[in-house]
């Protein structure tokens, strides 16, 4: 991130502010990582919460199947239970509270 971001050469037009910093939120299956880079300092952290903490709960809550509950997460706008889902995430996220 950093060379491709604040990278300070001839060949590279955009000037370097020493105060820019570039964020990457990846989101896994297992685990969650944030990184946070600037020029000098890089910040990382991981989290276990992934999307299958997601797809656990949503089995777990709504009595599904694994493939269900997977279906049900990647395309919630085909569900009539929204506010069920809503509830069986509530508890994963407040991992993170």
């Amino acid at each position: 991130m950093a060379h491709e971001c604040f990278a300070d050469d001839e060949k590279e037009s955009k000037p370097v502010d020493g105060n820019a910093a570039v964020a990457v939120l990846d989101i896994g299956g297992d685990s969650t990582s944030v990184v946070v880079s600037s020029p000098g300092p890089v910040w990382f952290r991981v989290n276990r919460l992934g999307g299958i903490s997601f797809t656990k709960a949503l089995v777990r809550e709504l009595n599904l199947t694994f493939a269900q509950a997977e279906q049900q997460k990647r395309v919630p706008a085909e569900t009539h239970r929204a506010h069920e889902l809503e509830a069986a995430f509530k508890p994963v996220l407040l991992i993170f509270a």
